[in-house]
Protein backbone atom coordinates (compact mmCIF):
# COMPACT_ATOMS: atom_id res chain seq x y z
CA UNK A 1 0.00 0.00 0.00
CA UNK A 2 1.24 3.53 -0.83
CA UNK A 3 1.85 5.39 2.13
CA UNK A 4 2.66 8.48 0.49
CA UNK A 5 0.01 10.80 -1.33
CA UNK A 6 -0.27 9.42 -4.48
CA UNK A 7 -0.61 12.98 -5.91
CA UNK A 8 2.74 13.21 -6.12
CA UNK A 9 3.09 10.99 -8.85
CA UNK A 10 1.79 13.23 -11.16
CA UNK A 11 2.73 17.62 -10.88
CA UNK A 12 0.16 18.96 -12.37
CA UNK A 13 -3.12 17.56 -11.83
CA UNK A 14 -6.25 19.13 -13.76
CA UNK A 15 -10.14 18.65 -13.77
CA UNK A 16 -11.79 15.91 -11.86
CA UNK A 17 -8.37 14.75 -10.47
CA UNK A 18 -8.90 17.56 -8.08
CA UNK A 19 -10.62 15.39 -5.83
CA UNK A 20 -7.38 13.40 -4.81
CA UNK A 21 -6.86 14.73 -1.22
CA UNK A 22 -6.61 12.36 1.76
CA UNK A 23 -4.87 9.22 2.28
CA UNK A 24 -7.52 6.71 1.42
CA UNK A 25 -6.15 6.61 -2.17
CA UNK A 26 -7.82 3.64 -3.14
CA UNK A 27 -11.14 5.90 -2.97
CA UNK A 28 -9.68 7.76 -5.37
CA UNK A 29 -10.95 8.09 -8.69
CA UNK A 30 -9.42 6.24 -11.39
CA UNK A 31 -7.41 3.87 -8.64
CA UNK A 32 -8.04 0.29 -7.87
CA UNK A 33 -6.05 -1.83 -5.50
CA UNK A 34 -6.19 -5.47 -4.39
CA UNK A 35 -9.18 -6.28 -2.14
CA UNK A 36 -6.66 -8.42 0.19
CA UNK A 37 -3.59 -6.59 0.26
CA UNK A 38 -4.78 -2.90 -0.53
CA UNK A 39 -1.76 -2.40 -3.03
CA UNK A 40 -2.84 -0.31 -6.02
CA UNK A 41 -2.64 -2.19 -9.05
CA UNK A 42 -4.62 -0.03 -11.36
CA UNK A 43 -4.30 3.70 -12.08
CA UNK A 44 -6.50 4.83 -15.03
CA UNK A 45 -7.07 8.38 -15.78
CA UNK A 46 -8.17 8.39 -19.38
CA UNK A 47 -9.15 11.52 -20.02
CA UNK A 48 -13.38 10.35 -20.99
CA UNK A 49 -13.90 14.00 -22.16
CA UNK A 50 -16.37 13.36 -25.37
CA UNK A 51 -15.37 15.55 -28.04
CA UNK A 52 -16.33 15.15 -31.80
CA UNK A 53 -13.80 14.73 -34.59
CA UNK A 54 -14.21 19.01 -35.39
CA UNK A 55 -13.70 20.53 -32.05
CA UNK A 56 -15.66 23.96 -32.34
CA UNK A 57 -15.06 27.01 -30.52
CA UNK A 58 -14.74 27.28 -26.72
CA UNK A 59 -14.11 23.51 -26.78
CA UNK A 60 -10.33 23.31 -26.87
CA UNK A 61 -10.73 25.50 -23.43
CA UNK A 62 -12.84 22.42 -21.93
CA UNK A 63 -10.94 19.16 -23.30
CA UNK A 64 -7.68 21.07 -21.58
CA UNK A 65 -9.09 21.83 -18.06
CA UNK A 66 -10.19 17.74 -18.28
CA UNK A 67 -6.88 16.84 -19.62
CA UNK A 68 -3.75 15.78 -17.36
CA UNK A 69 -0.67 16.80 -17.70
CA UNK A 70 3.02 17.93 -16.49
CA UNK A 71 6.10 16.02 -15.87
CA UNK A 72 5.53 12.27 -14.30
CA UNK A 73 7.10 11.79 -11.08
CA UNK A 74 9.76 8.61 -10.79
CA UNK A 75 7.40 7.95 -7.26
CA UNK A 76 5.60 5.54 -8.94
CA UNK A 77 8.11 3.28 -8.67
CA UNK A 78 6.90 2.97 -5.66
CA UNK A 79 3.88 0.75 -6.89
CA UNK A 80 5.74 -2.39 -7.03
CA UNK A 81 2.61 -4.57 -8.06
CA UNK A 82 1.04 -1.96 -10.25
CA UNK A 83 -0.10 -3.84 -12.94
CA UNK A 84 -2.17 -0.95 -15.27
CA UNK A 85 -1.33 2.02 -15.99
CA UNK A 86 -3.61 4.58 -18.60
CA UNK A 87 -2.47 8.26 -19.70
CA UNK A 88 -4.29 7.86 -22.60
CA UNK A 89 -5.48 10.88 -24.61
CA UNK A 90 -4.63 13.64 -22.39
CA UNK A 91 -1.70 16.50 -23.26
CA UNK A 92 1.44 15.67 -21.85
CA UNK A 93 2.68 18.50 -24.20
CA UNK A 94 5.10 16.54 -26.47
CA UNK A 95 7.08 15.27 -23.23
CA UNK A 96 9.76 12.32 -23.28
CA UNK A 97 8.55 9.33 -22.26
CA UNK A 98 9.45 8.31 -19.01
CA UNK A 99 12.38 6.16 -19.40
CA UNK A 100 11.27 5.01 -16.05
CA UNK A 101 7.88 3.12 -17.24
CA UNK A 102 10.33 0.21 -17.98
CA UNK A 103 11.73 -0.32 -14.91
CA UNK A 104 7.62 -1.19 -13.90
CA UNK A 105 8.55 -4.74 -13.70
CA UNK A 106 4.56 -5.94 -12.44
CA UNK A 107 2.98 -3.77 -15.70
CA UNK A 108 1.18 -5.51 -17.95
CA UNK A 109 -0.78 -2.91 -19.44
CA UNK A 110 0.00 0.61 -20.32
CA UNK A 111 -1.53 2.74 -22.98
CA UNK A 112 -0.10 6.42 -23.78
CA UNK A 113 -2.22 6.84 -26.61
CA UNK A 114 -3.46 10.01 -27.93
CA UNK A 115 -1.59 11.79 -25.39
CA UNK A 116 0.98 13.89 -26.86
CA UNK A 117 4.31 12.68 -25.69
CA UNK A 118 7.31 13.23 -27.73
CA UNK A 119 10.18 12.18 -28.87
CA UNK A 120 11.82 8.49 -29.10
CA UNK A 121 10.01 5.56 -27.78
CA UNK A 122 12.66 4.51 -24.39
CA UNK A 123 14.37 1.25 -25.26
CA UNK A 124 13.01 -0.46 -21.94
CA UNK A 125 9.28 -0.01 -23.64
CA UNK A 126 10.41 -2.50 -26.66
CA UNK A 127 13.07 -4.31 -28.88
CA UNK A 128 14.71 -2.22 -31.80
CA UNK A 129 14.53 -5.19 -34.67
CA UNK A 130 16.44 -3.43 -37.23
CA UNK A 131 19.43 -5.22 -38.72
CA UNK A 132 19.72 -8.11 -35.98
CA UNK A 133 18.06 -10.85 -38.04
CA UNK A 134 15.19 -11.17 -35.02
CA UNK A 135 11.61 -11.71 -36.47
CA UNK A 136 8.11 -10.61 -34.54
CA UNK A 137 7.73 -14.41 -34.02
CA UNK A 138 11.23 -14.58 -32.02
CA UNK A 139 9.98 -11.67 -29.65
CA UNK A 140 6.51 -13.06 -29.20
CA UNK A 141 7.77 -16.11 -28.62
CA UNK A 142 8.80 -14.84 -25.19
CA UNK A 143 5.14 -13.69 -24.30
CA UNK A 144 3.79 -16.78 -23.40
CA UNK A 145 1.21 -14.70 -21.42
CA UNK A 146 -0.35 -12.17 -24.02
CA UNK A 147 -3.59 -11.59 -23.94
CA UNK A 148 -4.06 -9.07 -26.44
CA UNK A 149 -2.01 -7.76 -29.81
CA UNK A 150 -2.50 -4.73 -31.25
CA UNK A 151 -0.78 -4.15 -34.73
CA UNK A 152 -2.21 -1.85 -36.51
CA UNK A 153 -0.85 0.43 -39.46
CA UNK A 154 2.50 -1.59 -39.31
CA UNK A 155 3.16 -2.13 -42.91
CA UNK A 156 2.46 -5.90 -42.40
CA UNK A 157 2.32 -7.76 -45.44
CA UNK A 158 1.51 -11.41 -44.53
CA UNK A 159 1.55 -13.69 -41.86
CA UNK A 160 4.52 -16.36 -40.85
CA UNK A 161 3.26 -19.74 -41.84
CA UNK A 162 4.39 -21.07 -39.18
CA UNK A 163 4.65 -20.12 -35.38
CA UNK A 164 7.36 -22.35 -34.14
CA UNK A 165 7.35 -22.17 -30.64
CA UNK A 166 4.75 -19.55 -30.20
CA UNK A 167 1.58 -20.14 -28.15
CA UNK A 168 -1.09 -17.68 -28.35
CA UNK A 169 -3.74 -20.28 -26.89
CA UNK A 170 -4.47 -16.83 -24.09
CA UNK A 171 -4.90 -14.51 -26.98
CA UNK A 172 -8.11 -12.71 -26.55
CA UNK A 173 -7.79 -9.36 -28.84
CA UNK A 174 -6.22 -9.22 -32.21
CA UNK A 175 -6.10 -6.04 -33.92
CA UNK A 176 -4.49 -5.85 -37.62
CA UNK A 177 -6.28 -3.32 -39.01
CA UNK A 178 -4.88 -0.78 -41.63
CA UNK A 179 -2.03 -2.94 -42.84
CA UNK A 180 -1.11 -4.92 -46.13
CA UNK A 181 -2.59 -8.45 -45.51
CA UNK A 182 -4.04 -10.50 -48.47
CA UNK A 183 -5.85 -13.78 -48.16
CA UNK A 184 -5.53 -17.13 -47.93
CA UNK A 185 -4.30 -16.90 -44.05
CA UNK A 186 -1.93 -19.91 -42.43
CA UNK A 187 -3.42 -22.93 -40.77
CA UNK A 188 -2.76 -21.70 -37.15
CA UNK A 189 -4.70 -18.33 -37.48
CA UNK A 190 -7.76 -20.37 -37.84
CA UNK A 191 -7.05 -22.34 -34.05
CA UNK A 192 -7.11 -19.53 -31.83
CA UNK A 193 -9.77 -20.82 -30.34
CA UNK A 194 -9.71 -18.19 -27.50
CA UNK A 195 -9.81 -15.31 -29.34
CA UNK A 196 -12.70 -12.94 -28.69
CA UNK A 197 -12.15 -9.76 -30.90
CA UNK A 198 -10.72 -9.27 -34.20
CA UNK A 199 -9.80 -6.58 -35.96
CA UNK A 200 -9.07 -6.78 -39.83
CA UNK A 201 -10.57 -3.64 -41.31
CA UNK A 202 -8.98 -1.77 -43.57
CA UNK A 203 -6.50 -4.56 -45.70
CA UNK A 204 -6.32 -5.87 -48.94
CA UNK A 205 -8.84 -8.82 -48.89
CA UNK A 206 -10.85 -9.52 -52.00
CA UNK A 207 -13.05 -12.00 -53.70
CA UNK A 208 -15.48 -14.21 -50.50
CA UNK A 209 -13.85 -14.90 -47.11
CA UNK A 210 -12.44 -17.71 -46.54
CA UNK A 211 -14.22 -20.74 -45.25
CA UNK A 212 -11.64 -21.34 -42.53
CA UNK A 213 -13.48 -18.77 -40.75
CA UNK A 214 -15.88 -20.80 -39.23
CA UNK A 215 -13.81 -22.20 -36.99
CA UNK A 216 -13.81 -19.03 -35.46
CA UNK A 217 -17.23 -19.03 -33.58
CA UNK A 218 -16.16 -17.41 -29.83
CA UNK A 219 -15.46 -14.17 -31.52
CA UNK A 220 -17.58 -11.18 -29.64
CA UNK A 221 -16.31 -8.63 -32.39
CA UNK A 222 -15.26 -8.87 -35.68
CA UNK A 223 -14.32 -6.27 -37.96
CA UNK A 224 -13.56 -7.04 -41.96
CA UNK A 225 -14.55 -3.36 -42.93
CA UNK A 226 -12.93 -1.19 -45.44
CA UNK A 227 -11.67 -4.19 -47.47
CA UNK A 228 -12.55 -5.29 -51.08
CA UNK A 229 -14.34 -8.53 -49.65
CA UNK A 230 -17.42 -9.50 -52.84
CA UNK A 231 -19.93 -12.00 -53.08
CA UNK A 232 -22.40 -13.38 -50.70
CA UNK A 233 -22.03 -12.60 -46.91
CA UNK A 234 -20.65 -16.23 -45.16
CA UNK A 235 -23.49 -17.88 -44.25
CA UNK A 236 -21.61 -19.44 -41.01
CA UNK A 237 -21.44 -15.84 -39.54
CA UNK A 238 -25.20 -16.70 -38.59
CA UNK A 239 -23.88 -19.12 -36.49
CA UNK A 240 -21.62 -16.77 -34.67
CA UNK A 241 -23.78 -16.81 -31.58
CA UNK A 242 -21.90 -14.87 -29.17
CA UNK A 243 -21.25 -11.89 -31.68
CA UNK A 244 -21.26 -8.72 -29.96
CA UNK A 245 -20.07 -6.37 -33.06
CA UNK A 246 -20.14 -7.29 -36.43
CA UNK A 247 -18.85 -4.42 -38.91
CA UNK A 248 -18.72 -5.50 -42.43
CA UNK A 249 -19.20 -1.69 -43.91
CA UNK A 250 -17.07 -0.56 -46.86
CA UNK A 251 -16.74 -4.28 -48.80
CA UNK A 252 -18.65 -4.93 -52.41
CA UNK A 253 -20.75 -7.69 -50.97
CA UNK A 254 -24.16 -8.27 -52.61
CA UNK A 255 -26.62 -10.66 -51.05
CA UNK A 256 -26.67 -13.11 -47.99
CA UNK A 257 -28.01 -10.57 -45.68
CA UNK A 258 -31.13 -13.05 -45.20
CA UNK A 259 -29.16 -15.59 -44.18
CA UNK A 260 -27.16 -13.98 -42.10
CA UNK A 261 -30.61 -12.16 -40.27
CA UNK A 262 -31.74 -15.81 -40.44
CA UNK A 263 -29.60 -17.15 -38.61
CA UNK A 264 -28.06 -14.64 -35.99
CA UNK A 265 -32.31 -13.86 -34.67
CA UNK A 266 -32.11 -18.21 -34.21
CA UNK A 267 -29.60 -17.56 -31.84
CA UNK A 268 -30.82 -18.59 -28.27
CA UNK A 269 -29.97 -15.40 -26.59
CA UNK A 270 -28.18 -13.76 -29.51
CA UNK A 271 -25.90 -10.97 -28.18
CA UNK A 272 -25.58 -8.87 -31.47
CA UNK A 273 -25.48 -5.31 -30.02
CA UNK A 274 -23.82 -3.59 -33.26
CA UNK A 275 -24.57 -4.75 -37.32
CA UNK A 276 -22.63 -2.03 -40.12
CA UNK A 277 -23.47 -3.58 -43.64
CA UNK A 278 -23.14 0.15 -44.72
CA UNK A 279 -21.95 0.81 -48.20
CA UNK A 280 -21.80 -2.33 -50.02
CA UNK A 281 -23.75 -3.23 -53.19
CA UNK A 282 -26.73 -5.47 -51.13
CA UNK A 283 -29.66 -5.90 -52.98
CA UNK A 284 -32.21 -7.58 -51.09
CA UNK A 285 -35.06 -6.66 -48.78
CA UNK A 286 -34.46 -6.26 -44.90
CA UNK A 287 -35.84 -9.54 -43.73
CA UNK A 288 -38.87 -9.70 -40.76
CA UNK A 289 -36.48 -12.17 -38.56
CA UNK A 290 -34.41 -8.55 -37.80
CA UNK A 291 -36.79 -7.86 -35.07
CA UNK A 292 -35.72 -10.86 -32.85
CA UNK A 293 -32.21 -9.10 -32.50
CA UNK A 294 -33.94 -7.48 -28.76
CA UNK A 295 -30.42 -6.00 -27.87
CA UNK A 296 -29.26 -4.48 -31.18
CA UNK A 297 -28.19 -1.11 -30.85
CA UNK A 298 -26.86 -0.05 -33.78
CA UNK A 299 -27.92 -0.82 -37.21
CA UNK A 300 -26.45 0.46 -40.06
CA UNK A 301 -27.38 0.03 -43.56
CA UNK A 302 -27.00 3.04 -45.27
CA UNK A 303 -25.32 2.85 -49.24
CA UNK A 304 -26.73 -0.29 -50.21
CA UNK A 305 -29.35 -1.08 -53.04
CA UNK A 306 -32.10 -2.57 -50.45
CA UNK A 307 -35.65 -2.05 -51.58
CA UNK A 308 -39.03 -3.25 -51.42
CA UNK A 309 -40.58 -2.57 -47.55
CA UNK A 310 -38.91 -1.63 -44.26
CA UNK A 311 -40.32 -4.33 -42.19
CA UNK A 312 -42.47 -3.55 -39.08
CA UNK A 313 -40.53 -5.71 -36.56
CA UNK A 314 -38.08 -3.26 -36.83
CA UNK A 315 -40.38 -1.84 -34.16
CA UNK A 316 -39.31 -4.62 -31.84
CA UNK A 317 -35.72 -3.41 -31.38
CA UNK A 318 -36.87 -1.42 -28.12
CA UNK A 319 -33.13 -1.40 -27.16
CA UNK A 320 -32.12 0.39 -30.76
CA UNK A 321 -30.48 3.61 -30.33
CA UNK A 322 -28.89 4.56 -33.87
CA UNK A 323 -30.65 3.86 -37.32
CA UNK A 324 -29.26 4.34 -40.51
CA UNK A 325 -31.24 3.31 -44.15
CA UNK A 326 -30.35 6.05 -46.00
CA UNK A 327 -29.61 6.10 -49.48
CA UNK A 328 -31.31 2.98 -50.18
CA UNK A 329 -34.16 2.59 -52.68
CA UNK A 330 -36.90 1.47 -50.38
CA UNK A 331 -40.02 1.27 -52.19
CA UNK A 332 -42.33 1.85 -48.95
CA UNK A 333 -41.63 2.70 -45.59
CA UNK A 334 -43.26 -0.26 -43.83
CA UNK A 335 -45.53 -3.07 -44.95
Amino acid sequence: MLSSPLNKILLILLGGFLSWVGQACCQWKGISCNNITGHVEKIDLQNTYTYTLFVFDGEWEEMRKSSLGGEINPSLLNLKLLTHLDLSRNDFEGIPIPTFFGHLKSLRYLNLSYASFGGEIPAHLGVDLSNTGVTLVNVLSKLPSLLELHLPACQIESLPISLGNVNFTSLLILDMSYNDLRFPFPEWFFNLSSLRKLYLSGNFFSAPVPSEFESLKSLAALDLSFNDLAGQIPKFFGNFCNLKTLNLANNQFEVGIQELLGGLSSCPNSELESLDLSSNKLKSQLPASIGILHKLNYLKLYMNDMSGSIPESLGQLSELVHLDLSFNPWGRVFN
